[in-house]
């Protein structure tokens, strides 16, 4: 499923068709879905990171910014900062695991 940033709003998209499945958020500059295509991050204008779910778009959680960037590795959550600094988040707490 292609995730695009159009107009502010972050898309999921059919592989086939490319029929638009559900749409998320407003401000949003960055996205990234994980492996499952269960979970979607989504990176706003604010610097605040969202986690949602790509079945329901319901809100999971939110992680600390500002962040310019946001993406899944490994099962976890990597968070790049405004500041150029990087941590490592566990999804299902939030909390931090390694900052560099």
């Amino acid at each position: 499923m292609p995730l695009l940033i159009k107009n502010g709003r972050a898309e999921l998209r059919n592989d086939k068709t490319g029929s638009l499945i559900r749409s998320f958020g407003s401000n949003v500059i960055d996205g990234d879905y994980d492996q499952n295509e269960e979970l979607v991050l989504l990176v706003m204008r604010s610097g605040k990171v969202e986690l949602r779910s790509s079945k329901t778009g319901s809100l999971k959680r939110t992680f600390p910014g500002p962040c310019d960037k946001a993406t899944f590795s490994e099962g976890e959550v990597l968070l790049r900062k405004d500041d150029g600094r990087h941590e490592l988040r566990r999804i299902a707490t939030g909390s931090l695991i390694r900052s560099y």
